[in-house]
């Protein structure tokens, strides 16, 4: 199962799909489509300054399975770009690594792939710039967790771009598991 799942990101990154999310870049990418209601119709683009940075402290720190996380970003499209300024749809995306690859136009699917509730009343400041939070709640797990956002320009182009963060969702230990373990550390300090 593991060397199929590496051979098919293998494959994914010699015929590189304008999907395919570049796994552990800390870049924004972006992608342009030809026809706004088919997500297949899209092509990987220079983002030109637009951005999405996740804010400092959010996913930091360990995540626990079952927790309910805020993660929080600013996004930027640089007055240039004529975005327009309602943004229809901002969300949180976590793959499981064992996918290889995580993007912005992936399906949820059970066990896999996890999406936030999709925020579609984000509105870009007159400099071109907003701000946003998305909940996230994860099972024990290595995930890539990307921030996805979708605009369009004055012309009706729609854009998606999107930033990941590699994170691990690491079980709980038992609560038994730890306690033997405290007296046990104890034990051999008393002992020693």
């Amino acid at each position: 199962m593991e060397i199929t799942v590496l051979l098919f990101a293998f494959i994914a990154c010699l015929f590189s799909s304008p999907r395919a999310y570049d796994i552990g870049q800390d870049i924004t990418l972006c992608w342009q489509h030809t026809n706004a209601t088919d997500p297949g119709s899209s092509k990987r683009e220079d983002c030109n300054g637009a951005g999405i940075f996740f804010d400092s402290g959010s996913l930091s720190g360990a995540l626990r399975p079952g927790a309910e996380y805020n993660v929080r970003y600013s996004i930027r499209i640089p007055k240039a770009l004529r975005a327009r300024r309602e943004l229809p749809h901002c969300s949180v995306h976590s793959c499981s690594r064992q996918v290889g690859f995580c993007t912005p136009f992936v399906e949820p699917s059970p066990g896999l792939v996890f999406h936030s509730t999709t925020l579609d009343n984000i509105v870009l400041d007159t400099s071109g710039d907003a701000r946003a939070s998305s909940k996230i709640s994860l099972d024990a797990g290595q995930y890539t967790i990307i921030v996805h956002v979708a605009w369009f320009d004055v012309d009706g182009i729609k854009h998606d771009m999107a930033r990941a963060k590699n994170r691990d969702v690491k079980p709980d230990i038992p609560l038994v598991i730890y306690v033997v373990g405290v007296l046990a550390s104890f034990a051999l300090l008393v002992a020693g």
